[in-house]
């Protein structure tokens, strides 16, 4: 079996590049029941990563 996409309601940059090392496309900011995400991206009708703007530290200098 071999994974192409991971879909998920959030997710980190350095997970998001850790993914993206190993050729795995990342779909994130989804919500809402399972089958209905799948078909949504299946249709095309949601792709690619949705950037953090929920107003927190993520920590650095």
């Amino acid at each position: 079996m071999e994974v192409n996409v991971m879909i998920a309601g959030g997710m980190g940059p350095k997970a998001i590049d850790m993914f993206n090392d190993f050729d795995i496309d990342v779909v994130t900011g989804v919500g809402g029941r399972v089958g209905n995400v799948l078909q949504a991206y299946l249709n095309g009708e949601i792709s690619g990563a949705a950037g953090c703007n929920h107003g927190h530290d993520h920590g650095g200098n």
